[in-house]
Parts: C-alpha cells; structure tokens; sequence
C-alpha cells in the first residue's frame, strides 16, 4: 500500500500541480479580474455618463455643465464671486519614465505629477489624461487615472502616480499631458 502524503505536508506549489486545468486557469486569470473588475466598478459606480461633459459631447445649447475640461471651462460665469478659469486647474512637474516590457502588459511607462487648483471652488472626480510618445515622436498609447483623494479643496493640490500599460513600443520618448478633467462642487 503506497503511503499518502497529507495535505499539511504538501508544499502550495505542489498542491497546485494537483489542481486540473480548469482550477488552474480560475485562479490564475479568474481571480485576479475579479479584483480588477471590482477596481473599475469603484472607480465609475458615482459617475452618470449622462452628465459627464467633454470637448466631444457637450451640448452646444447647454448654458453651463457641471462638469468641465479647459476646453469647457467658461470665461465668465454669472455669480461675481465665482470667477472660474481654465487657468485655474492645471498639472505641473510632470515625469515620465519607462518601466520597461511585460509579456502580459506588453510595454509600459510610469507616470507623475501634481494637480493644482488655483480657482475658488473644490473639484472632484478629477481625471487626468496622458499621451506616450517614442524617440520618433510617433504615438505610443495614452492612459488616464482619476486622482486619490477625489476632492481637491480650493487652492490645494493633489499628486498622482500611475503605470500606464499596454504601449504599441517601448517608451523612451515624451509624455504630455493630454487633459484634465472635473467637476466643480457648488
């Protein structure tokens, strides 16, 4: 009678071995995504598309949005004391880096930065935007990311810090910033 190991003496990787293919392919792609799925469901579970405005889809009949891109942002606004300007929300110190390649993320670059808001309102939901260039100046892909904490208090700031993935070639090239975009608080 051959003896059998228990499964207190078993090594996870052994175990694993054990596992059909199936249970394989759950736990190595099944889990994570679920994670991942999660993740996004929490960066959009408060976001109504229906009243997210761009450069691309705002109505041209709409006196004001409530939510605004320096595209958008109007140059007066009714109320005196709410003097907001395109100016006033704006990303500096700006670096970008090549994090090399990845067989399951293919090329990538990190991304940094700090979001500033000069006006005399709060902003939240904001959303950065990056473009990724190569030595040729050709476009490599772009990224976005929304900034932790979400509000950023009149005359504050707010940094992020993100790896963008999935770039057609390696990143030894420019980064830019494509855009900003947010929501006033009233």
């Amino acid at each position: 009678m051959a003896k059998r190991t228990s499964k207190k003496n078993k090594s996870a990787f052994e175990e694993f071995k054990s596992y059909t293919l199936f249970q394989k392919i759950i736990i190595v792609i099944g889990i994570p995504s679920i994670f991942l799925l999660l993740s996004w469901a929490d960066d959009y579970s408060d976001t109504n598309q229906d009243d997210v405005y761009t450069a691309e889809n705002t109505p041209k009949s709409t006196p004001r949005q409530d939510y605004y891109t320096a595209e958008n942002t109007p140059k007066s606004t009714p109320s005196n004391e709410d003097s907001r300007s395109e100016k006033d929300v704006y990303a500096d110190q700006l670096r970008c880096s090549n994090s090399g390649y990845n067989e399951y993320y293919d090329y990538s670059a990190e991304y940094q930065g700090i979001v500033y808001n000069d006006g005399n309102s709060d902003i939240y939901r904001v959303k950065v935007n990056m473009n990724f260039y190569d030595s040729d100046g050709n476009f490599i892909g772009n990224d976005f990311t929304y900034l932790r904490p979400d509000t950023i208090k009149a005359g504050g700031k707010s940094t992020f810090d993100k790896t963008a993935i999935f770039l057609s070639s390696e990143f030894d090239g420019e980064c830019e910033l494509a855009s900003i975009e947010y929501r006033y608080s009233n």
